[in-house]
């Protein structure tokens, strides 16, 4: 529900914005540093793999395919199998039939499904956590430590596969004693609860399992870089503000909405701020970015931020590269939109029916006529839920 909530407050501004791109993001998704980028063929009909030349390295053979990831790509090919594959194009695993799985590493972790049951493979496709329980099973956190869901109470696995902590349900009401974990799990040492006699209240827990911030908050949000945006009981859900992984209070409730667990790789985390406002602020709420336009920011990488900045005079949005001063490095022209983030010095972005990849000057190294599908939007059967528990990853038309 407070995921939701949050999500909602989002959309307020830019509706079709989270229609339109994959963030918000962790980033484990684009800490791979393989200097390859997948992009289709001229007709668009098959994806391979580019390199920083725009030169075809791996052919043009897969029906979609994904960033690299701990070393290796997902690919699925023209007749359906999910494999994974190294720089060279070679297939290192193949993903057995009727399993689905993330094709991100998350922490060391990667999950995987089988029918109504889920489990976890570690970088080398070993099983640390077999399917042996209920399709809810959180990603891998920093802390090595997994959220799970039985049916006779929930807990956390570590990265070898042992329940080190556990919240039984009792047998007669099928509810904990105290609270309920937050399957979204451990960030910075903390992991979200909701009470079980109040609801709708969240608080938070350590790694040991002791509450460090009381169930007192309506809606508790972790936003990255050691920031918990929060918002206490009252009439005004509008507005948030900002607590650190002790519950101290950095900010009161000033921010009109901000991303769940989005901080890039500099630290800096998206919000909007009471006047709808772009800013960025650092790990103790403090703004470092505050720009002059209405949107939203999202996550810096390599020193560049998207930005959907909107111009209420005459309704119109549109996408920007930022640098990390808050500046516009450029635009994206005629209805465009970006599909991915600046990764290993290129973005992928959409101009009148042309998808490129752009360096942080908008010099173009590769690209092609759209002709249906990109690499980016192009129905993928694999993962139902991904790392941030957005579904799948493929860009919404």
């Amino acid at each position: 529900m407070k995921i939701k909530l949050f999500i909602l407050c989002t959309l307020c501004v830019a509706l079709f914005m989270f229609c339109a791109c994959e963030e918000p993001i962790s980033p484990n998704k684009y800490a791979d540093k393989t200097n390859l980028w997948p992009a289709a063929d001229p007709t668009g009909e098959k994806v391979g793999y580019i390199n920083e030349k725009g030169e075809m390295v791996i052919p043009a053979q897969y029906y979609t395919a994904y960033h690299f990831s701990g070393g290796v790509a997902c690919v699925v090919t023209m007749d359906n199998k999910a494999q994974f594959i190294n720089k060279k194009g070679e297939v290192v695993f193949t993903l057995p039939a009727g399993y689905n799985c993330d094709p991100y590493l998350s922490n060391g972790g990667r999950r995987f499904w089988h029918d109504f049951y889920c489990g976890m493979y570690d970088e080398n496709f070993n099983v640390i956590i077999p399917d042996l329980f209920h399709r809810n099973l959180g990603p891998m956190s920093k802390e090595g430590l997994t959220y799970f869901l039985k049916s006779d109470g929930e807990g956390f696995y570590n990265r070898k596969g042992e329940v080190v902590l556990y919240n039984p349900y009792d047998s007669i009401t099928r509810q904990p004693e105290q609270f309920y974990y937050e399957e979204d799990g451990f960030h910075e040492g903390r992991a979200i609860v909701r009470s079980r006699r109040h609801i709708d209240y969240y608080g938070a827990i350590n790694t040991r399992g002791e509450l460090v911030m009381d169930t007192i908050y309506k809606n508790l949000i972790y936003v990255g870089s050691g920031l918990f945006a929060y918002q206490l009981p009252g009439d005004d859900y509008s507005f948030w503000g900002l607590l650190d992984v002790d519950g101290n209070q950095l900010t009161e409730q000033i921010y009109n909405q901000g991303y769940y667990d989005s901080n890039g790789d500099n630290g800096l985390v998206p919000i909007t701020d009471e006047n709808r406002y772009v800013c960025y602020v650092d790990r103790t709420g403090t703004k470092v970015i505050q720009t002059s336009f209405i949107g939203t920011g999202f996550p810096f990488h390599e020193g560049a931020a998207w930005a959907n900045i909107y111009d209420p005079s005459d309704h119109t949005a549109g996408y920007v590269l930022l640098d990390e001063s808050g500046n516009i490095l450029w635009k994206i022209e005629n209805d465009g939109r970006f599909l991915s983030v600046l990764h290993n010095g290129l973005c992928a972005i959409i101009e009148d029916g042309i998808v490129k990849y752009v360096d942080k000057n908008k010099n173009c190294v590769y690209s092609w006529k759209r002709a249906g599908y990109t690499p980016f939007d192009r129905p993928f059967y694999m993962p139902a839920i991904n790392e941030n528990n957005i579904i799948n990853d493929k860009i919404y038309e």
